[in-house]
């Protein structure tokens, strides 16, 4: 297939390979860092999807375990439904959710973002999310409750 390739803009070898090697040296370190979650074994993917579904694996890059995982699925799914009621839609519902477990897993954007919200607080307020806004964690539900002791 010669010639039907990407051509990559014209620059010397060596600025090629130092870019490359500084990439390379950046990936490493950043996964020493953010201490990336271990090989799972091939075989336990292909249980997870036969058992589950063949999405599991997807989301599972993400979330670190199984059981966030199914969790996260499972509230997709939920998102899927809510968007598209009619049952007729179901080849829709399924390119969908295939759509949003690749913005999770892959993409890794936040949960929230997809959803669309995010409930915070003993009380559930609901926040609206979308890209740009600060997705509340629960060290900071955690202060807002200790908060509203407090002050009543």
């Amino acid at each position: 297939m010669r010639g039907a390739g990407f051509k990559l803009p014209h620059k010397n070898k060596s600025v090629w390979a130092r870019e490359l090697t500084c990439i390379f040296l950046f990936l490493n370190f950043t996964c020493k860092l953010t201490n990336i979650m271990p090989r799972l074994r091939p075989s336990l993917l292909q249980r997870l999807t036969r058992k589950h579904s063949p999405l599991l694996p997807i989301i599972l890059r993400e979330t670190r375990d199984v059981h966030s995982a199914k969790n996260e699925l499972r509230w997709l799914k939920e998102h899927v439904e809510k968007l598209l009621p009619n049952p007729a839609d179901q080849p829709r519902r399924n390119r969908l959710l295939k759509r949003f477990c690749v913005r999770r897993g892959v993409w890794a954007e936040p949960l929230q973002y997809i959803l669309g919200n995010e409930y915070f607080g003993l009380s559930g307020v609901e926040i609206c999310t979308e890209k740009g806004v600060l997705v509340p964690r629960y060290v900071w539900m955690r202060l807002y409750t200790d908060l509203a002791h407090l002050i009543t």
